[in-house]
């Protein structure tokens, strides 16, 4: 029975060794993990400091105008160096009165809308895949000034419907005058 004893202390200490190693892999892995994660703590706050420092410079390099007493919200002006820039503000579109009248069609929308079927029709009948824009466009440019008459003839026609409509839309509805005219403020004298 002593050999039997000899083994199972063997595989024992065998056991207990390469639990050991298994230990010192993990220890070591866990040593570069956390190496790791602090080169990374201290990349972020590298950057984190970068940021606020190019943020300072930008603001420093932006100049917005200083408010004023006049209505000129619609614009703000960033400098550049010595170059000034100045941007709109994106309009809010306001909602479209059902009953305003639609303008008139200019005479090559009027040739487009009259053509286009036709340049279809003829397209397919010759098994031809084709730009319809480009092609009215092209057909259009080619066109003299007496071809082109009875496209006027139509917009100017149009043209007063829409007037003899607007006048009518105005007489229903009359425009809200305004109290006050904008007026700019004059420059100061410094």
């Amino acid at each position: 029975m002593s050999i039997s004893t000899g083994n199972t202390d063997e595989q024992w200490k065998n056991k207990c060794k390469q639990l050991k190693r298994k230990i010192n892999q993990i220890e070591e892995a866990s040593k570069v993990a956390s190496l790791s994660i602090s080169r990374g703590k201290v990349a972020v706050n590298r950057l984190k400091l970068e940021y606020s420092i190019l943020l300072e410079r930008l603001e420093a390099k932006a100049v917005l105008p200083q408010e004023s007493e006049s209505d000129d919200d619609d614009e703000y002006a960033i400098t550049e160096g010595k170059r000034v820039i100045k941007r709109k503000k994106p309009m809010v579109s306001q909602p479209r009165d059902p009953d305003l009248p639609k303008r008139p069609l200019n005479p090559y929308l009027v040739f487009c809308d009259m053509e286009k079927e036709r340049i279809k029709k003829e397209a397919e009948a010759e098994g031809k895949d084709i730009d319809l824009s480009k092609t009215l466009g092209e057909l259009w440019r080619s066109m003299s000034l007496d071809d082109r008459k009875p496209y006027v003839k139509v917009y100017n026609e149009d043209k007063e419907r829409y007037q003899r409509q607007m006048s009518e839309y105005e007489s229903r509805n009359p425009k809200k005058q305004k109290l006050e005219p904008k007026t700019e403020n004059p420059p100061s004298e410094s």
